[in-house]
């Protein structure tokens, strides 16, 4: 490892202390580059691992990134996966397919850019036929050319709008996700996140307008994300929910009506749809109440009312902790049969400083 500039005026003594803490944080923090989804297994994963490190060697910045958890260190993990995938591995030089003979992350990022273009030509030719089946479309399609061939602009996929000029589409696996995300979303570079958000009854949901501007929408984690990562406001959320309940979508996936609570404005159809929620939907309902970014107003008062009456325990226990939740609703709960939540209501009722406007963190599961 290099000698990181604050070690050098130290004592041998001290400089020896200091790099075993240095290093313990390197591998610590390691895996935020390097995860179990390198194909090959246990082999791949340690040479890629031993390659990290030697180029940490070289660089002082890279092992300080790595261990400060900077976006750019993790940002070097699309290229160390893709390497050792054998869809690319065939298009790189037979002297560099071991990533120990490649000298540095700029000739990896070099080798990599080459192969994906070799990549894309391929599935190009093929018609990419895994992201044709990974995608769902309810509004527009894959742009096609008179021969009914996929349509690509800079080996990029081109979507064809709806009459309104919107797309929305499903993606049904990690190859759709990949090449119409949003850069900024996790589930473009991360099989094991996609595979999280990927369920069969709560999908993930795509939205592109005629700008190329870009949506994503999993109504199971409360996740409402625009093209920069960032919640929408309650005016596109609103337009997006309502074009979504217009298509067959709606059929297929339960979920999307189950969610009309989401807009804040009708405890009537929230109290219809609180019946046919599973127990996770109500659990994530209440942890995206605890959010400080979401809108508040009456009929989020209601929907608290229920939740503190839903017969699990861990969803009264969010109710409480829940820095706007009515004092009305804290003196109910401290009658409550679960000694976690009448304990915690009584604590939030008696904390003077206990004032609306950030949510409480929930007790540690061994708490009690």
């Amino acid at each position: 490892m290099a000698e990181p500039m604050l070690f050098r005026n130290m004592s041998p003594r001290g400089k020896e202390l200091m790099k075993k803490a240095w290093l313990k944080d390197f591998v610590k923090y390691l895996d935020e580059v390097i995860s179990d989804e390198i194909a090959g297994g246990e082999k791949n994963q340690a040479q890629a691992r031993l390659w990290i490190m030697k180029m940490a060697q070289r660089d002082e910045k890279l092992a300080a990134d790595i261990i400060e958890g900077a976006e750019t260190a993790s940002g070097h993990w699309d290229n160390i996966r893709d390497f050792f995938d054998s869809e690319f591995k065939s298009f790189i030089d037979a002297e560099h397919r071991n990533i120990m003979n490649v000298s540095s992350l700029e000739m990896l990022q070099g080798i990599m850019q080459k192969a994906r273009q070799k990549v894309k030509e391929k599935r190009a030719e093929r018609g990419f036929p895994d992201i044709m089946q990974g995608m769902e479309f309810y509004k527009g399609d894959v742009a096609r050319d008179e021969r009914g061939k996929p349509i690509t602009i800079r080996g990029k996929l081109r979507l064809t709008p709806d009459h309104d000029g919107w797309t929305i589409a499903v993606f049904k696996n990690f190859a759709a996700a990949c090449e119409f995300s949003a850069g900024s979303w996790c589930t473009k570079h991360q099989k094991h996140v996609f595979d999280r958000y990927n369920k069969p009854e709560d999908p993930l949901f795509f939205f592109q307008d005629t700008g190329g501007n870009v949506f994503q929408f999993h109504y199971g984690e409360m996740e409402f994300l625009d093209g920069n990562n960032k919640f929408v406001s309650d005016e596109t959320f609103t337009k997006l929910h309502n074009m979504l309940k217009q298509t067959e979508a709606v059929k297929k996936y339960p979920v999307i009506n189950n969610y009309d609570h989401v807009l804040l404005g009708n405890p009537e159809m929230f109290a219809k749809a609180y019946v046919e929620m599973e127990d996770v939907e109500v659990v994530s309902l209440a942890k995206y109440l605890l959010r400080d970014d979401i809108p508040w107003g009456d009929n989020t008062v209601e929907i608290l009312k229920f939740l503190a009456t839903d017969e699990n325990p861990e969803v009264r226990l969010l109710v409480v902790h829940n820095s706007r939740t009515p004092t009305d609703i804290l003196q109910g709960l401290t009658e409550d049969e679960d000694h976690r939540v009448s304990f915690f209501a009584k604590d939030a009722l008696s904390d003077p400083y206990r004032q609306p406007g950030s949510a409480t963190q929930p007790p540690d599961d061994d708490m009690f």
